[in-house]
């Protein structure tokens, strides 16, 4: 099993793939594999080795999950009022989103700005050629809208499986004139926004806006209609501490997978291969 996910394996498969149109190993190929084979104890040893890493990234996707959860805990609550932070017992105003955000329609015109951005669904803000594999933006961005710092952006279009994102470079790049640029006004923290929109009560109230028989749309006047329910600014800032505290976590332990991951591809390149071996025991075993 661990032998078919080494890249030994993996290079031997592309190598009888490239033989045929599609790609494919059959049982008879798949029986002219070579592999490298140790005793059977060296073997049992190596797995026990291999199983102790999987336990590790079993143990912290597990360890994510949980965090995720309970960061969508925290968002359902803190951003609704259900829950409140020590030491705030102001009362919550419900106001309409026009009041705090501020459309943003500056154009590229001297098309001095190069820097062309996409937003991925779960990335935020990417340069276009991170998302398409090349850059398929017009060869004149005059007509391109400018994003600085602080300003929001999203696709009115796929606004409802998270397409929004806050800019949080320093210098300023430009986006397709599709996207609605926008930022917020005083008494509506940007990063307190982004939160919001990622809950289940932004979601629900936003279905009311959405309009289009094909693809449904929220134009900037239909994102400005929908309610918001907000604490002070000072909650706000103190709630978006409390988020991003756990997104840090999310993101050390998301890390740490990646390096799990690593370095057991590197200890099954080691020990399937031959290169390292298991030490032995005194009597000579495995």
């Amino acid at each position: 099993y661990y032998y078919m996910l080494s890249e030994n394996f993996l290079k031997q498969a592309i190598a009888y793939s490239m033989r045929t149109k599609m790609p494919k190993v059959n049982q008879e190929e798949l029986s002219a594999f070579k592999v490298i084979l140790p005793q059977l104890k060296e073997q049992e040893k190596i797995v026990y080795i291999l199983k102790l890493y999987d336990d590790k990234i079993r143990c912290l996707k597990t360890m994510i999950y949980d965090k995720i959860r309970f960061k969508k805990w925290l968002m359902q609550n803190l951003l609704t009022g259900k829950k409140r932070l020590s030491g705030f017992r102001d009362e919550w105003k419900t106001e309409r989103l026009k009041i705090f955000l501020e459309e943003m329609t500056e154009k590229n015109k001297l098309a001095i700005i190069s820097d062309v951005k996409s937003i991925s669904n779960k990335s935020g803000f990417i340069n276009q050629s991170e998302q398409f594999g090349k850059n398929v933006a017009s060869s004149d961005l005059s007509n391109y809208k400018i994003v600085r710092k602080g300003y929001i952006a999203y696709n009115p279009s796929r606004i409802n499986v998270g397409s929004i994102a806050l800019y949080t470079e320093e210098t300023s790049g430009v986006i397709s004139p599709m996207y609605v640029v926008l930022k917020t006004k005083y008494g509506l923290h940007e990063k307190y926004f982004m939160y919001y929109v990622k809950t289940e009560e932004f979601n629900q109230r936003m279905k009311s806006q959405l309009s289009g028989s094909v693809r449904e749309t929220l134009k900037f006047n239909d994102l400005c209609a929908i309610k918001i329910d907000l604490p002070s600014y000072n909650e706000q800032q103190q709630i978006v501490a409390v988020l991003e505290t756990a997104d840090k976590e999310i993101d050390l332990l998301e890390q740490k997978l990646d390096l799990i991951k690593q370095e057991k591809k590197a200890i099954m390149q080691l020990l399937l291969t031959g290169i390292v071996r298991v030490p032995q025991n005194k009597k000579g075993g495995f």
